[in-house]
């Protein structure tokens, strides 16, 4: 019998259990002890009370909305605050990429569904940003050493983000200004960094490029003597055995058909006369700020087509660049020097007078810009010279001389900046600044006609004046008539 009463024990437990889990399944719930997200009761806490005080307890419950970076794993809201026991409760919703997700969840007491007990919140998921903290991306210095130099990232780069760089790399003097930007390969759930910035200065330093010789002399300073490498660009270095360099000497590298390009150290001053002469291939000079002195027939027959030559230059020898196909040039002054003898723009191509300008300025030189260090524009400066289509004057210009540009028959405009106080062309058309130029010839002016501008500046014939155009801006200018 007592078996009996064992066995009968069993079976009415099994069927209620099966009811229970049957009354899971017509809910369309998991089971809570078997679901993986499911919370289990506190087997202390609340075990002598009531269902009614449970339900109480549940009621206090929150699920509060939760916002979480992306970091690859599943994100889940969990209910605050403790489950009494055969209290449980299973959670719905969730995820692991960037976005918005609605998390339920559901309680049961003793395995039953406590259908209006559900709670609900916000989960989000925010975009993954990286902590750049150790990493580095600093500015440097480095002496020029002909080959390349580059700056990179230092520190510990985050996995899942990757690097490429833009201008890092740099083997001539100069600033470079660097790049590191930075990509990832899920933007969806990642945010790439913006670009760090760093520069890499290259500096000339004395660094001796193979071939180049040099010497000391008696002043203490050093000069180079020579060429006969084979590289095709030369850096003058700034200093040799601790002492300045100062000067390129005469016919230092005259005939050296290898050379293309040449770069100047701070500390040269002068040029030696016939110094590139002949150097059929060099088409670049980098000229130092400390230049002074640019010796005659320096560049001459080389392949330059186009040269600033810097402010501080006080002197230019004759026929510097004669020979070359010159199709612009910036100049701080016409002639030899600023007080020069021979204030014509033919001297520095060759030229001994005024009258040699049209058999000595190359036919390609169409370009001429007079810098801000330039004050006046001599009489029959560029007398001639038929080539001529643009001149640029500086805003230092005060005064335009007889004749200056007398014959340029190229010239289509001028812009005279507000500066220009003085056009002094009195009496003799001839005396007009742009006599012999195009009939159609216009004149643009920055303000208004000065009172110190004389009755002939504007003709160009005996019978004809250009056309004047006045309180023009230079951007206007090019703008409208280049």
């Amino acid at each position: 019998m007592k078996r009996l009463l064992t066995l009968l024990y069993i079976l009415l437990l099994t069927l209620s259990l099966m009811l229970a889990l049957g009354s899971c399944a017509g809910n369309g719930d998991t089971d809570p002890d078997t679901d993986p997200d499911t919370d289990g009761d506190d087997e202390d806490f609340g075990k002598d009370m009531t269902d009614g005080e449970k339900l109480e307890v549940i009621d206090t419950l929150t699920l509060d909305d939760l916002t979480v970076v992306y970091d690859g794993t599943e994100k889940k809201i969990k209910v605050d605050g403790r489950l009494p026991a055969g209290v449980t409760v299973s959670y719905e919703g969730g995820g692991t990429d960037v976005g918005k997700y609605t998390v339920v969840a559901k309680f049961y007491l003793d395995g039953k569904y406590l259908e209006d007990k559900d709670l609900s919140a916000t989960l989000t998921v925010t975009k993954r940003t990286a902590d750049l903290s150790k990493l580095s991306f600093q500015s440097v210095t480095k002496t020029y050493t002909g080959k390349d130099i580059a700056i990179t990232l230092t520190g510990e780069l985050p996995e899942w983000l990757t690097v490429t760089y833009e201008n890092n790399v740099g083997r001539l003097p100069g600033s470079y200004d660097a790049r590191a930007i930075f990509s990832v390969a899920d933007a969806k759930n990642n945010l790439a960094p913006e670009p760090m910035r760093a520069v890499l200065n290259i500096v000339i330093g004395d660094y001796i490029t193979p071939g180049l010789s040099l010497a000391k002399k008696s002043d203490g300073t050093a000069e180079v003597t020579g060429y006969t490498g084979t590289e095709s660009y030369v850096i003058i270095p700034e200093a040799y055995e601790g002492a300045t360099v100062t000067s390129i000497k005469n016919a230092a590298f005259a005939g050296n058909t290898a050379v293309k390009t040449v770069r100047l150290s701070y500390g040269v001053k002068s040029i030696g006369a016939a110094a590139f002469r002949d150097c059929s291939k060099l088409d670049t000079v980098e000229f130092g700020t400390g230049l002074r002195t640019v010796g005659g027939l320096a560049f001459a027959n080389t392949a330059i087509t186009k040269i600033t030559v810097p402010d501080g230059v006080t002197v230019i020898g004759n026929g510097a660049f004669e020979g070359t196909e010159m199709t612009e040039i910036t100049l701080p002054f016409i002639g030899g020097s600023k007080d020069s003898s021979s204030p014509y723009i033919g001297y520095i191509f060759g030229a001994t007078d005024y009258a040699g300008n049209a058999q000595h300025i190359p036919a390609t030189l169409i370009t001429v810009r007079l810098s801000d260090k330039c004050t006046r524009i001599p009489a029959l400066s560029f007398y001639g010279m038929t080539s001529l289509k643009n001149i640029y004057i500086g805003n230092s210009v005060m005064t335009i001389e007889n004749s200056a540009f007398s014959g340029c028959t190229g010239l289509e405009s001028v812009y005279i900046p507000v500066g220009v106080t003085s056009i002094p062309a009195n009496q003799y058309a001839h005396n007009s600044p742009f006599f012999g130029c195009s009939k159609s010839l216009k004149l643009v002016l920055g303000g208004k006609v000065p009172s110190g501008f004389g009755a002939q500046w504007k003709v160009v014939s005996t019978s004809a004046s250009a056309t004047v155009v006045e309180s023009v801006s230079f951007e206007k200018y090019l703008e409208t008539y280049k």
